[in-house]
């Protein structure tokens, strides 16, 4: 498998995981959703430790192949940060909006950036971030807004999460907490 079909497999994964956390938030309380992270990332814990001892579990080891980038020194680095940065929002914003904006941000400003960067990406604005996957980025994301908030926010909301990205800091960590923030702010 060639790399740009295992980044595609991988944000696809990532758009997927955002959404079943969306689905979550809408069917069951805030405070139950935060639990099931927080034992996420405890299970995740577990498994990590024991891959790294020699007990892999072939399912994870099959799953985490398909979705890791190479540059990913721990295994599962990046579900752990995604899940890391929904528990964080979780935590520290107790409405519904902000958290599902955080949450959708994640999933599709970060994805979309990604793909969009990849594959036309010809203007280095920031490292590998480039102007096109920006601006890819910004579109997914305020399309996506724009179902739990009013269009006008959503692009606004939508530009703050892709210069979150440029924070230098996991983007999966700064993405949702800088839009679940300007949320409760502004709306």
């Amino acid at each position: 498998m060639n790399l740009h079909s295992m980044e595609w497999v991988r944000q696809v994964f990532h758009v997927a995981l955002g959404l079943f956390f969306v689905f979550l938030i809408q069917h069951f309380p805030l405070e139950e959703v935060l639990l099931f992270c927080v034992l996420l990332l405890f299970v995740g814990g577990i498994v990590s430790a024991l891959h790294h001892a020699g007990f892999g579990l072939w399912f994870v080891s099959m799953l985490l192949k398909r979705v890791q980038r190479k540059e990913e020194s721990i295994q599962g680095q990046g579900a752990f940060f995604f899940v890391l940065g929904i528990t964080l929002v979780l935590l520290l914003f107790h409405s519904k909006t902000p958290v599902l904006a955080g949450i959708v941000a994640l999933a599709f400003e970060d994805s979309f950036s990604t793909l969009v960067g990849k594959r036309f990406g010809m203007h280095k604005v920031l490292g590998e971030k480039t102007g096109e996957g920006f601006l890819g980025g910004v579109v997914a994301a305020a399309f996506a807004l724009s179902l739990v908030l009013p269009f006008p926010f959503s692009l606004g909301i939508a530009v703050l999460a892709g210069l979150a990205e440029f924070i230098p800091i996991n983007d999966a960590l700064t993405i949702p907490l800088v839009t679940a923030f300007a949320v409760s702010i502004f709306l």
